[in-house]
C-alpha cells in the first residue's frame, strides 16, 4: 500500500494527501530519490520514517452496556461484587481509563480496575434491587467518556424470624 503522503518533484516538500489515524498505521517508512538532469544522471535516496502521534479520538468502549451482578443481604463491607471492563485503543492517558459512578448509593468502584465493591449495608427487605450508572472516562485533553448501566439485585438471607399476625388466638372444638 502507498504511503499517504505526496512529495513535489521540484521542491522536495512532502504533503499529506490523506488523514492519518495511529489506530490504523502507527508509522510509516519510505524513500524519497533525487536524481539531477546530468548526463549520466546520478541520485540519492534517503529513507523517511514518519510516527503517527495519537489524539484523543477514541472514548472508552465498555465491554457490555448493561452488566447484572447479584449480593446477598447482610454481606460484610468491601465485598467484591463485579469487575466492570473497557477498553480505549488511544495511547498513553489518551487512553488510561478511570471508573465511577453517577449518583450514589451502598457501593464504590475502583477508579482503576473497575472492581465493584459494597461499601455500606443493603437489606433486601428494604430495598432489593439497585440500578446504577458506570461511567469509564479517558484521561485525554479533553476527556472523552462512556457510560453503561449495572444493575445490582439484592438476594434474601434467612434474617427474620416468623411472626404471628395475632397476639392472642382462639380456638374452639
Amino acid at each position: 500500500e502507498e504511503p499517504p503522503f505526496s512529495i513535489d518533484p521540484l521542491t522536495g516538500v512532502v504533503t499529506l494527501t490523506a488523514v492519518l489515524d495511529r489506530e490504523q498505521v502507527e508509522s510509516y517508512l519510505f524513500s524519497v530519490i533525487a536524481t539531477d538532469q546530468g548526463v549520466p544522471s546520478l541520485s540519492s535516496a534517503v529513507n523517511i520514517s514518519v510516527l503517527v502521534e495519537d489524539v484523543n479520538d477514541n472514548a472508552p468502549q465498555f465491554n457490555a452496556s448493561q452488566y447484572t451482578a447479584s449480593l446477598v443481604e447482610n454481606s460484610p463491607l468491601d465485598t467484591s461484587i463485579i469487575t466492570i471492563a473497557a477498553t480505549d485503543p488511544d495511547q498513553g492517558s489518551n487512553g488510561a481509563i478511570l471508573f465511577s459512578f453517577i449518583g450514589e448509593g451502598p457501593f464504590s468502584i475502583n477508579s482503576s480496575t473497575g472492581e465493584v465493591f459494597l461499601s455500606g449495608s443493603v437489606d433486601r427487605e428494604e430495598q432489593a434491587m439497585y440500578a446504577l450508572t458506570v461511567v469509564a472516562a479517558d484521561q485525554g485533553n479533553p476527556s472523552l467518556s462512556s457510560q453503561a448501566q449495572l444493575t445490582i439485585t439484592i438476594t434474601d438471607q434467612n434474617d427474620n424470624n416468623p411472626v404471628f399476625s395475632l397476639t392472642h388466638y382462639i380456638f374452639s372444638a
